[in-house]
């Protein structure tokens, strides 16, 4: 791994979180579906997701554009909920599956887990994890880890 930066070693996100962005994903089909993944502060994992709309129009299908306004209106929604960013997620059609694109390694956030899903049009999904390296040359996999159950935002009980 080449990050010389304070970074995750996995991801860990709950079943249902990872059922969430799938179905975005299937949804959008053969668009790119993209969205935010959120935590609290004091665990490392992802309890939440939230879908944006892709802007890209016409080119929707190869890439993903959020509006800035969206972005930070969904930032505002998680800081009200008590939660912080995990990552972003967005989708891929079959010809480069689950993995990252050139782009990916260009715009992901050094730090910030990418969860890339490949969808199939038999509706087949595979979900993977990645990692920006500093030298914007690539990106590393993390380890996916899925857990039970689901947090309720804001119940700290």
């Amino acid at each position: 791994m080449t990050t010389d930066y304070s970074a995750p070693t996995r991801l860990v996100l709950t079943r249902a979180v990872r059922d969430e962005v799938v179905a975005h994903a299937r949804a959008e089909y053969p668009n790119e579906a993209v969205g935010l993944l959120a935590r609290r502060p004091d665990s490392g994992s992802v309890i939440m997701a939230i879908s944006l709309t892709n802007m890209a129009g016409p080119t929707a299908h190869m890439r993903a554009v959020v509006d800035r306004r969206a972005l930070k209106a969904a930032h505002r929604r998680l800081s009200d909920l008590g939660l912080e960013p995990a990552g972003a997620y967005h989708s891929h059609t079959t010809r480069i599956g689950a993995r990252w694109s050139g782009v990916d390694a260009l715009r992901a956030p050094l730090g910030e887990p990418q969860l890339i899903v490949s969808v199939r049009p038999d509706g087949l999904a595979a979900v993977l994890a990645w990692l920006a390296r500093v030298d914007r040359c690539g990106m590393d996999e993390l380890p996916v880890e899925l857990i039970d159950g689901r947090e309720p935002p804001g119940d700290d009980g």
